[in-house]
Parts: C-alpha cells; sequence; structure tokens
C-alpha cells in the first residue's frame, strides 16, 4: 500500500491544540499515522510559519516520499501537502470536540432547508426522554444533531452537508 500512486491514509492521534499560544495558526503537537503506522510527530508554533515534522525513522527524504504521496492523491480534494493536511485534521479535531461538548449540556438542531444551527440550554445532560419531547414540538421544522451518528452530525455542524 506504500506505493505513490496509493492515497495514503493519514491521521493524527494525541492531537494538544494550545489555544493561548495561537497567533495566526493553530499552536498544536500531534503524532502522525501513515496507513496506519506511526510515522512520526508534528508541531506548529502557532505564529504563521510552517510546521516542523519530526519522522520517527530520522530520515527526512520519508518526509518529501510522503508529500509527493500526499500531492499526487490528494489534491483533487484542495489539499496540497502534509502541511495543510494537518492543518485540516487540526480544524476537524476542534469542531469535533466543540460539538461534543455542545451536546453534552444543550439540544443542537440544524433547521431544515438552511444551514442555520441552533442550540436549546439544558440544566443538566440531555436524555432520550428531552429528545422525545423536543422532536415532538420542533421535530417537523428541525434536525437534531444529538441522535445523530457522530460523523454525519460533525458534517451537518460543520456546515458540509446539502441543507435539507
Amino acid at each position: 500500500m506504500n506505493t505513490k500512486n496509493n492515497k495514503p491514509a493519514i491521521t493524527l492521534k494525541s492531537i494538544k491544540v494550545h489555544h493561548g499560544l495561537s497567533q495566526e495558526t493553530h499552536a498544536y503537537t500531534a503524532t502522525i499515522y501513515v496507513d496506519g503506522k506511526r510515522f512520526g510527530t508534528v508541531e506548529n508554533a502557532g505564529h504563521g510559519g510552517c510546521y516542523k515534522v519530526h519522522p520517527d525513522s530520522r530520515n527526512y527524504s520519508d518526509v518529501s516520499k510522503l508529500e509527493g504521496r500526499i500531492a499526487s492523491t490528494y489534491f483533487p480534494e484542495g489539499v496540497e501537502s502534509l502541511e495543510s493536511l494537518c492543518c485540516k485534521l487540526v480544524n476537524t479535531h476542534n469542531v469535533r470536540k466543540e460539538l461534543r461538548r455542545l451536546m453534552g449540556r444543550k439540544l443542537v438542531a440544524r433547521k431544515n432547508g438552511t444551514s442555520e444551527i441552533y442550540e436549546w440550554n439544558l440544566k443538566r445532560k440531555p436524555m432520550q426522554n428531552d429528545f422525545s419531547k423536543w422532536e415532538e414540538r420542533f421535530g417537523d421544522d428541525y434536525t437534531l444533531l444529538n441522535t445523530m451518528p457522530p460523523e454525519e452530525a460533525l458534517e451537518i455542524f460543520r456546515g458540509e452537508s446539502a441543507a435539507v
């Protein structure tokens, strides 16, 4: 699976975003996995400069090879480099974390026919009874994200799915 023609499956784990240090870009550290195997670590100081990749092999030509695979396979998706892919993955991590935080104490829904997201405050963690009552009252006009599979709710929250 490591040929140039195959799209590498790149994931970030152990993502730590340091919001207080972020100025122009995200200040973060993470571990890079390529095709399920640990590749190295990545970091960005958040000052608008380039990111730094530290391959576990200590052979920086491995980073160049990976950049070549990314350029030839991810470009149709608007990703041009490992740096832009890492940025996209960190953005997704931040949005997923925010959505999880919101859904832990609110009902979150999209108004049907739009991309508008609405929140209903609760004084406690939402429960199944809350979902049922809410859907009886608003179910025709809104789509409740709390009851959806997490990745589907994330797409809607980010505005990536078409308005119904």
